[in-house]
């Protein structure tokens, strides 16, 4: 946790996922996410245990894109995808266009305004394409080339 704010892009350009030691009650993995959070990146993925504190709830909030507990084999711990709320829009509708969020879901969102989700970003904010995020979600890509899932490290 000694990495310092000049030695990765800026928070629009990055995008982080943690699968941090847990620790006690989560107190670990609370402090590695405390920590990420300073970076302020656009999208965070997290495979953390459901006592972890939620980052809607911190300081700087971030919103809930989707979570899955079958995603990792079924077995925990869940595996989170919080966007900054500059981006949750658009990060929404990348989820419901890859089938990720069902409409009950999407009217728990208040947030989510798919007429508008893109306005607010261009092309030229993306360091980190989209169509990246696109895979991310996207089982398939998650398979390794003998077609059996792979594990996060």
């Amino acid at each position: 946790m000694t990495v310092q704010r000049k030695e990765l892009p800026t928070g629009s350009q990055l995008i982080m996922g943690l699968n941090p030691p847990f620790g006690l009650k989560a107190a670990l993995a609370n402090k590695f996410i405390d920590k990420a959070l300073e970076f302020e990146p656009k999208l965070m993925i997290l495979i953390v245990p459901p006592e972890t504190q939620r980052l809607d709830r911190k300081r700087k909030p971030y919103d809930l894109v989707w979570e899955d507990e079958r995603f990792l084999s079924g077995k925990p711990p869940p595996l989170y995808l919080w966007s900054r709320p500059d981006w949750a829009d658009k990060h929404k509708l990348i989820a419901q266009e890859h089938g990720h969020l069902r409409q009950h879901d999407l009217s728990r969102m208040d947030s989510f305004d798919k007429d508008k989700s893109s306005a607010s970003h261009t092309m030229d904010d993306d360091y980190v394409d989209d169509t990246m995020l696109d895979r991310m979600l996207d089982h398939d890509f998650l398979k390794s080339t003998n077609d059996e899932d792979c594990s996060f490290m």
